[in-house]
This record gives structure tokens, C-alpha cells and sequence, in this order.
């Protein structure tokens, strides 16, 4: 009997499904953020991953700074997530087409505007 058992399960119509790992590809942008209310503003480069409503990537300002874990969540249309650059960015935003908009505060005090266009676009 338990000869039998085992090769039943051992007959590929009862073989176990295969497990594949789902991929989800990077996007980059190139990011602007400026302060609210003035004209000049902080380009860099950044590259996320979004799976299962996380965020996951990397930042490096265009001024050649050191590359920067990025992370956060999503919810629908809305990403949030944090850039360690200009002292530490938290960045609420939402997709607008293929562009990420929103807005930031550094240290509680600053206000950032944000924009990100995935590279190709500008």
C-alpha cells in the first residue's frame, strides 16, 4: 500500500506545481526637487522597483553625490518614500501617467516640490 501511495505522487500529473519568481523591472527617472517658492532646484537620478506595495531602490543626486537607499509603500496611485539627500526627504506624491508629482518635508521645517520623469521621457 504505501508503495502504491508513493508512486501516485510520484506521477507527474500529481508532481507539485513549480514555483516561479515574479520579477517586477526597475524604472528610472530623473528627479527634480526645488524648495516651494523658488525657481532653482536638485536634479538626480532615481531607481525603484514597486512589488506587493513596497518600494525599493536607489538615489543619487546629480551632483555627483553617494548612491542612497530608497524606500517606501504604495496605494493605488499614491508612492511614498524617503531620499536621504538635501538632509533627509520624506516624499508624498502620485502617479500622473508615467511621471511620479508630489510634494516633500526635510526636518519638519522645509517643503519640497518633487517630480520624477522616467528617463527617455524628458
Amino acid at each position: 500500500m504505501l508503495f502504491a501511495l508513493l508512486l501516485l505522487f510520484a506521477s507527474p500529473r500529481h508532481a507539485l506545481p513549480a514555483v516561479v519568481a515574479e520579477t517586477t523591472p526597475s524604472r528610472s527617472y530623473h528627479t527634480y526637487i526645488r524648495r516651494r517658492y523658488q525657481a532653482f532646484g536638485y536634479a538626480g537620478e532615481l531607481t525603484i522597483r514597486v512589488r506587493d506595495g513596497y518600494v525599493h531602490g536607489t538615489y543619487r543626486p546629480e551632483s555627483g553625490g553617494r548612491l542612497s537607499t530608497v524606500t517606501g509603500g504604495t496605494d493605488g496611485k499614491h508612492i511614498w518614500f524617503d531620499l536621504a539627500t538635501l538632509g533627509g526627504i520624506h516624499v508624498n506624491a502620485a502617479y500622473e501617467g508615467e511621471r511620479i508629482v508630489g510634494s516633500g518635508v526635510s526636518h519638519g521645517t522645509h517643503t519640497w516640490v518633487f517630480t520624477a520623469t522616467p528617463n527617455g521621457s524628458r
